[in-house]
């Protein structure tokens, strides 16, 4: 039985390596999306649960590293998903190496250039997304080597920048093997949020939200902000786990 269970895992290994650009072009070559957006039956942005508990995410876009989030979650034992993109590993190899030694975390992939995923140029936000279908593998594929290559371990999860997608790369994320992970509950607001702003958000939560906070903007309320919230999710009996274990 275990040697055909290895059998069978090595060839599922083998078509996986087999999803090249030119496999992902031919598929969606004549494909239309009908889809823009950050809700779609194919992202996961809550959990279906009637326990209290909750999951934490954080992005790291690009810019600096705020150690005391980091410093908070290993201190109160509470599990995160961490998004990396590309411009803030290749600032922080390093941290990130080092973090991701530490079992409360699990390192998963935010891009390559942190652009919203379309096959047709689509912007959000004023941030200009991938043009074609070759930019959408680019900005997953580029990432994924180069998380791979600094902890030894391939992601599995997704979040593109601003979170934004057509229902063609949703696709195309799927063949490469992801999972896409959105959110309920925008704790932050992008990173623009004051404390008090933070702390209002926070009374969206309920059983099963996926929560998204920032990792790279020390210089502005997140980490106070966050403390809070995780004081007053934990006094109304929520219980903070790793969404990893509920895939």
């Amino acid at each position: 039985m275990a040697i055909r269970l290895l059998f069978f895992s090595l060839i599922f290994l083998n078509f996986l390596q087999a999803i090249t650009l030119d496999f992902i072009k031919e598929k969606y070559r004549d494909k239309v999306p009908i889809f823009w957006g950050y809700e779609h039956q194919d992202i996961i942005s809550k959990i279906k649960t009637n326990k209290p508990i909750v999951f934490l995410t954080l992005d790291a876009c690009s810019g600096e590293y705020d150690k005391r989030i980091i410093d908070l979650l290993q201190k109160e034992k509470i599990p995160a998903i961490l998004f990396v993109n590309a411009r803030w590993i290749k600032k922080h190899q390093l941290t990130l190496q080092e973090i991701s030694k530490d079992p409360l975390f699990s390192v998963q992939n935010h891009g390559n250039s942190h652009k919203p995923l379309s096959i047709e140029g689509k912007s959000i936000y004023h941030i200009q997304g991938t043009k074609n279908i070759q930019e959408v593998y680019e900005e997953i594929i580029l990432a994924e080597k180069l998380i791979t290559h600094l902890i030894g371990k391939k992601p599995t999860l997704f979040r593109s920048g601003t979170a934004y997608y057509d229902d063609i790369a949703i696709a195309i994320a799927k063949d490469l093997g992801y999972k896409l992970i959105g959110f309920n509950v925008i704790g932050d607001g992008g990173a623009t949020f004051d404390k008090e702003q933070m702390l209002y958000q926070a009374q969206e939560v309920t059983n099963g939200s996926i929560l998204i906070y920032h990792l790279n903007h020390p210089q502005k309320d997140i980490y106070e902000g966050l403390k809070s919230v995780i004081n007053i999710l934990k006094e109304k009996g929520f219980v903070f786990e790793n969404l990893m274990d509920y895939l």
